[in-house]
């Protein structure tokens, strides 16, 4: 890429600051901490939103984000304790009987109980502290734009700040998402460092793939534990067969029960049955190894997913671009 473009990017941004990627007419919809979890998956479905910002009833203050992958994580160690219940009572539990009475305990489960569930999980590594995968991370709105890349950027990874005004008022949630669709917008300023081309990471181990025979549960368990926001999955003869992610709950409407009922069967049964377009479903998340940022971003913005998989001639993936590597290399290049 020509040094001259680069400073002209480098120039179009330094005149950026936060406010300029909030889309117009944006409404904040948040939950207290001590509603019901099923007021909050309501709520995600009503709005069409993906997390919600939480007010702290004792503190008075919002301070986390409850998400779709806390609520997945209350879904798998509901289902996990199925087996448990079974070894104290000594016989099995028909599942209808199972979900009736654990529907009925999540009725009791507060907003606040659930927020950070997942730091319960472990990884060889350690814990997935709610801290380091789904921070409350402010970023007042007339900060450089660059400073809410590097937030965005695979150094830090967050997926989602809260912006707030000169007088501490959140006026926005701002997403990796966003900040693509803002790319995409104005790719004209970005001269010849749309014709970059970010590095995928390889899939080198089963915890960025999963088998579409697998047992539901144990998939968005290894999910969850690996601390990555989706992963591939694979047939039986390793090519890609479509993609899990938490998102997936949108897919269900938000409807735990029907994601509970679907946790007894296999990754497989789940995709046949609310995901029956495979080979548009696979199109839609597959990028060629070698592909530009324009590219990317565009098959980002159009498809509305958040990570992209580079497949081999037999169909096997090879890599993963997510949203965090493109936001990355476009904000490097402007540095």
């Amino acid at each position: 890429m020509a040094k001259e473009d680069s400073k002209c990017w480098a120039k179009w941004l330094d005149g950026k600051i936060v406010r300029d990627v909030l889309p117009g007419g944006m409404v904040v919809h948040t939950v207290r901490g001590d509603e019901g979890v099923l007021d909050a998956l309501e709520r995600l479905a009503e709005k069409k939103v993906l997390s919600l910002p939480v007010y702290d009833v004792v503190k008075k203050e919002y301070n986390a984000l409850v998400d779709l992958p806390d609520l997945l994580t209350l879904a798998v160690v509901t289902m996990k304790c199925k087996g448990v219940a079974e070894a104290f009572r000594g016989s099995e539990i028909p599942w209808k009987e199972y979900l009736a009475k654990e529907l009925e305990m999540l009725r009791g489960v507060t907003v606040a109980e659930v927020v950070g569930a997942a730091s319960a999980l472990k990884t060889a590594g350690g814990p997935v502290r709610c801290e380091d995968r789904n921070p409350w991370c402010p970023i007042w709105e007339e900060y450089p734009l660059h400073s809410l890349l590097d937030i965005f950027g695979r150094e830090v990874n967050i997926h989602r700040v809260p912006v707030i005004d000169g007088n501490g008022e959140m006026v926005a949630i701002v997403s990796q998402s966003r900040i693509v669709d803002f790319l995409v917008e104005n790719l004209a300023a970005l001269g010849e460092a749309r014709h970059a081309r970010p590095a995928a990471r390889p899939i080198t181990d089963a915890v960025r793939s999963v088998d579409a025979s697998a047992p539901l549960v144990d998939a968005y368990a290894a999910l969850l534990e690996s601390g990555y926001s989706g992963v591939a999955v694979v047939d039986d003869k390793g090519a890609l067969a479509g993609a899990l992610s938490a998102s997936d709950l949108r897919i269900l409407g938000y409807d735990i029960a029907l994601l509970l009922q679907s946790m007894s069967g296999t990754v497989a049964e789940f995709q046949r049955a609310h995901k029956p377009k495979t080979a548009e479903l696979v199109q839609n998340c597959t990028i060629q190894q070698n592909a530009t940022v324009e590219e990317i971003l565009r098959k980002f913005h159009e498809n509305k997913v958040h990570r992209l998989f580079c497949v081999g001639d037999d169909g096997v993936p090879t890599g993963v671009v997510s949203l965090c590597d493109v936001i990355s290399t476009v904000h490097d290049v402007s540095l």
